[in-house]
């Protein structure tokens, strides 16, 4: 457990110092939106590069990973749709704001640095694959509510989606690094330094960039549904990717845990963001994002340390 320790120790140091340049002053609002930049014009870009340069194209041939990436989101949508329905009755728009929470993780800024920590670069290419399997889906749906009930243009929506899903520059350079990869191009040893620098760079601005996050919000939505929205994110997310890799779906440990912990992760950003562009549950969108990021300190850690026991004994 050494080796877990060894991991988590940088992940929770850098959201710590973070928060308290945060809290201090030392990073304000100007700075913060400076390293956001930074992480998505460069860090995250370079870091993309470098997985496609080392992209598996195996991967590609694996139909258990995706499909359960695929039915953990499905499991959970049908699960809260359901409930949601029951419990907090109202239009589509209300349905759809519980699903894209509850089965869209926050796989880049969080996730990106906690399992390059956790398992080194060898988990670039099948973590690229989960990324693109669970924003797609996600983006698509809350494009296409937001699109029909905001906006009344219902048309748009795909071409939005994919817009917000796939034309961003860390997408871009993933592709043009898989094509290097695939025409076998040698990388000369300055550009694979640049590579290195970068994603170790990612890792660090991106934790950096959570702790910032970490404020309490000025406002607060009401408990009810956001302690729901929270609840499906942390908890019944994760139980239905277990339940799909344990009892359904038969994958090397490294992938399932992979899975479950994507799973596990907090609200996405990116429908923060999808909510900002539609002035549409802006505050509820806030509230879950900053509780289920808090939470999430607690409830991502038991099950790393399930999975790391696993592959040890």
């Amino acid at each position: 457990m050494l080796d877990l320790a060894n991991a988590l120790l940088p992940f929770f140091l850098l959201i710590t110092t973070g928060y308290i340049l945060t809290r201090t002053g030392g990073i304000n609002p100007n700075d913060e939106k400076t390293i956001n930049t930074i992480v998505y014009w460069i860090a995250l870009p370079l870091l993309f590069f470098k997985t496609g340069v080392i992209f598996d194209l195996d991967l590609l041939i694996d139909t258990a990973f995706p499909m359960s990436i695929l039915g953990a989101q499905f499991l959970t949508f049908s699960f809260i749709i359901l409930v949601a329905t029951w419990f907090f009755p109202g239009k589509i728009t209300h349905l759809a704001l519980h699903t894209i929470h509850a089965v869209g993780s926050n796989t880049l800024s969080y996730g990106v640095p906690l399992l390059y920590l956790l398992f080194g670069e060898d988990i670039l290419p099948p973590l690229v694959i989960a990324i693109l399997l669970m924003q797609i889906p996600v983006i698509f749906l809350g494009a296409l509510v937001a699109e029909h009930e905001v906006r009344q243009r219902l048309w748009t929506a795909p071409f939005l989606a994919f817009f917000h899903a796939i034309l961003n520059p860390f997408w871009v350079m993933f592709a043009i690094g898989l094509l290097f990869n695939i025409f076998n191009v040698p990388m000369p040893n300055a550009v694979t330094h640049i590579m290195d620098i970068g994603s170790n760079m990612a890792v660090g601005l991106c934790l950096l960039f959570i702790g910032t996050q970490l404020m309490i919000p000025p406002t607060l939505s009401s408990a009810g549904e956001v302690g729901w929205i929270v609840l499906a994110k942390l908890i019944i997310h994760p139980l239905c990717a277990w339940i799909i890799v344990t009892y359904v779906l038969s994958m090397d440990p490294i992938l399932s845990a992979l899975v479950v912990i994507t799973a596990s992760l907090p609200v996405g950003n990116v429908f923060l963001q999808l909510s900002q562009k539609y002035g549409a549950f802006l505050l509820r969108s806030e509230t879950a994002s900053w509780v289920s990021l808090l939470l999430s300190f607690v409830t991502v850690p038991p099950i790393i340390y399930y999975y790391i026991s696993l592959m040890y004994t």
